[in-house]
């Protein structure tokens, strides 16, 4: 599933670059953020499962539980989910669907969390569910359009494509992406 996930955003990421001619280098997949992260420490690195399994920095760590009746179960309603998915999952499959890049593992992880957080964010494969604007989905603030996208963000449009005016978000348009995207970010 994070295989997917991460190919997704990799996805994403290719399509801006060959579409606005920007630099997201820096934007990498998961196993590569692990490495950079975490490069020396990890025992095993030849998968993504590895380095998660090795990396001395989750040594102890568990999901946090709540009790029900006969024991305990996960707390789906945890910060995992309750933050990481409005945040990053959301900006992801927002910017996928505007641009048009297929999205089904973002779409199925994304519909099965919105459940657990109790939101309603994406309604038959769209970011247009009544909670979207409780995300950083471009479509929270009104962004639809890869034109509208562009102008917010500081980055040129397509060719073919202009903008459509309107404020920019902070910084120039890496920034934004470095800020969307994660990179430099907390995991």
């Amino acid at each position: 599933m994070l295989l997917g996930l991460t190919g997704e955003v990799q996805a994403v990421k290719a399509k801006m670059e060959e579409l606005c001619g920007i630099d997201l280098s820096d934007a990498v997949d998961l196993k590569q953020w692990y490495m950079d992260c975490y490069g020396g420490q990890m025992t095993d690195t030849s998968s993504l499962k590895a380095c998660m399994n090795t990396n001395p920095g989750y040594r102890g760590l568990t999901h946090p539980c709540k009790e029900v009746e006969g024991g305990f179960v996960p707390d789906l309603k945890y910060r995992y989910l309750a933050e990481d998915v409005p945040t990053g999952m959301c900006f992801n499959a927002g910017l996928g669907e505007i641009i048009g890049v297929p999205m089904p593992m973002t779409t199925k992880v994304l519909t099965w969390a919105q459940e657990c957080i109790g939101m309603s964010i994406m309604v038959d494969g769209k970011m247009c569910g009544p909670d979207v604007g409780k995300t950083r989905a471009p479509q929270a603030i009104g962004i639809t359009t890869m034109a509208d996208f562009c102008a917010k963000a500081g980055i040129p449009p397509p060719k073919g494509q202009t903008a459509s005016g309107g404020p920019g978000l902070a910084g120039s348009g890496s920034q934004c992406f470095s800020w969307v995207f994660g990179c430099g970010g907390r995991a």
